[in-house]
């Protein structure tokens, strides 16, 4: 996936890129007030992460994820100076479900939880306990798989692995879309291939159909920048940052009324080369 300057792209409109007349396939980087935002498009769409970068300290200031499209969905996050100050959660219907704010010593200073009627007469209709944030991902049927489109619910043994060129492919092609497998813990768990390769969210499901867990991979280094988790009651239970080299940064675990109970840094085992100077220096929390 290549990372390209907005000054190079067209926007027609505000989720769609162009690269000289086609549609672009790749990271968008724009400075936006100080901070560098990146956005990744698939076919000339925003899809996948969005998010932005204190380039000075490298830690991530925002944290989301698009369908394709460009609806925000999932958990948001903010940070302040590299401190947890925020998570949005919005269902995959476009509504805000979960507000949280945290003060700088990490208590709990906002919870909010939304419903609108929408999801009250979906809940009643289908005598479900609860709506779920996100629902779990449908499988797609084999004869309906196209390796020109992006593709959602995929089973990985509807694709093959070439170990030559590490990438997933399918009908010789790579392939792009998500796969859809089960843990070893009974849980659901989707993750994004763009190209072939693990690239973007990773998401997991409880047994019950509940959202439990929320992450980012990045070819060739796997786990990066922020993975949340939640409880079944939907309280955020832990999040852990990963910097863009997939060194464990930092752990951060809260207690049952969601305040920050313990948190942990790690020095990296590996650092990240300045491509203008070549100096070694602790890698941003993503890649930019």
């Amino acid at each position: 996936m290549r990372k390209t300057s907005s000054e190079f792209l067209d926007f027609p409109e505000e989720m769609t890129a162009f690269m000289q007349g086609h549609p672009y396939t790749g990271y968008s980087m724009e400075e936006d007030g100080g901070e560098l935002l990146i956005r990744s498009f698939v076919h000339g769409v925003v899809v996948g992460v969005e998010f932005s970068i204190d380039p000075d300290s490298g830690s991530l200031v925002s944290y989301m994820n698009s369908t394709q499209g460009g609806c925000t969905f999932g958990g948001l996050y903010e940070w302040q100076e590299g401190c947890l100050r925020e998570e949005r959660i919005t269902d995959d219907r476009g509504s805000v479900r979960v507000v949280r704010e945290w003060d700088p010593d990490g208590s709990l200073s906002l919870d909010k939880r939304s419903r609108t009627v929408s999801q009250e007469n979906l809940q009643r209709d289908s005598g479900r306990d609860f709506v779920p944030w996100i629902e779990t991902p449908k499988l797609l049927s084999e004869s309906s798989l196209d390796p020109r489109r992006f593709l959602s619910g995929v089973h990985p043994s509807m694709v093959t692995w070439d170990a030559l060129d590490e990438r997933f492919r399918f009908c010789g092609e790579a392939f792009w879309g998500h796969l859809v497998s089960t843990t070893g813990r009974g849980r659901t768990r989707m993750r994004q291939l763009l190209d072939g390769r693990e690239e973007g969210p990773v998401w997991e499901w409880a047994p019950s159909g509940k959202l439990v867990l929320q992450g980012v991979l990045h070819h060739p280094y796997g786990r990066v920048g922020p993975w949340h988790e939640w409880d079944e009651t939907g309280r955020l239970a832990s999040e852990t940052i990963y910097d863009a080299l997939g060194n464990h940064m930092v752990d951060r675990h809260f207690d049952d009324a969601g305040n920050l109970a313990h948190e942990q840094h790690h020095e990296p085992t590996s650092l990240w080369a300045d491509p203008d100077t070549g100096r070694q220096r602790p890698a941003p929390w993503l890649w930019f």
